[in-house]
């Protein structure tokens, strides 16, 4: 059956009523187990997610319908990852193309040669142009007000 990666995070609701959490979990789990699933792993964590799940699910549809089930009761927020084992890993980079150094890339697109990367020119960048007048945080200041003559005295 698919794995599937659920990361949990408590919400304001789940954290008041964090006294209900264990009971939560057992019954969350129970719920999985209907929809056809098993929960390999669960774990409170400490970091960015307060809840790890790992399990198994018949299809992604059921998984993405218990995800939503668990977002429904408003107690975490669910990112749901869907998981493949090392055998699936090996499979997949078994059905791979082989590559080299000489052969396409997988967007169809000869790599260049040593020789072409040496010489490539980049376009020089233009000089920046000289304030016109001092300013500060791009803000013109006005000149201050040139003093007035002192009064003559009698």
């Amino acid at each position: 059956m698919p794995q599937y990666v659920l990361l949990m995070k408590m919400t304001e609701q789940g954290a008041a009523t964090i006294a209900d959490a264990p009971r939560r979990i057992d019954e969350a789990v129970e719920m999985w187990k209907q929809m056809g699933g098993t929960m390999t792993v669960f774990c409170v964590t400490m970091g960015d997610y307060d809840y790890v799940a790992v399990g198994e699910a018949p299809t992604d549809e059921r998984a993405a319908q218990f995800a939503l089930g668990l977002a429904r009761q408003g107690n975490v927020k669910t990112t749901t990852l869907r998981g493949f084992t090392r055998d699936d890993l090996a499979s997949m980079v078994g059905g791979m193309p082989r590559g080299g150094p000489e052969e396409e890339t997988r967007h169809n697109v000869k790599r260049p040669d040593e020789e072409t990367r040496r010489n490539v020119k980049f376009p020089e960048p233009p000089a920046p142009e000289p304030p016109e007048e001092e300013t500060r945080h791009n803000v013109k200041f006005p000149e201050p007000p040139a003093p007035e003559p002192p009064e003559a005295s009698e």
